[in-house]
């Protein structure tokens, strides 16, 4: 489960440009994040990547629900879904992944998600799941993906 603590910032005017346009720097070098006037620190276990990727969850009926991962890790995804997904329920998956050195050859990657929230905003579902069951070679793929993303920012 993400967990995130929260700190006010003292907002004093004159500092205020300055800790707007030193988050980025003062957020690689600690791992806290400042936003909206708050530190937040990470705890997350494994760094995330925002992608635009599909996958498919298959429901115990063997209907297909599809989904867009709004972001992934080594241990998890976050996708938008319009069908709720029970937490704690195991379902399988098949998630599309470009190449990493050509996109346009994509990996359909079969795994196991067990759901950890499911939270609807608007029409659509955020789904938070924990992944397993991920073969070496596709495992290695995500995390090339996450190395070379986290070298670009």
């Amino acid at each position: 489960m993400h967990k995130t603590a929260v700190l006010p910032l003292v907002n004093i005017r004159k500092y205020w440009y300055f800790i707007l346009n030193a988050d980025s720097i003062y957020a690689r070098l600690t791992g806290i994040h400042v936003s909206h006037g708050h530190c937040m620190i990470e705890l997350r276990r494994s760094p995330r990547i925002t992608v635009t990727w599909r996958a498919g969850v298959k429901l115990p009926d063997g209907k297909l629900v599809l989904a867009k991962l709004v972001n992934i890790s080594a241990e998890g995804v976050l996708l938008h879904t319009t069908e709720n997904l029970i937490p704690q329920r195991s379902y399988p998956m098949l998630i599309e992944i470009p190449g990493i050195f050509q996109e346009s050859q994509i990996y359909k990657v079969s795994c196991k998600g067990t759901i950890r929230h499911a939270i609807l905003s608007g029409e659509v579902y955020h789904v938070g799941i924990q992944l397993s069951e991920m073969s070496e070679l596709h495992t290695e793929l995500v995390t090339a993906w996450i190395s070379k993303t986290a070298h670009l920012s």
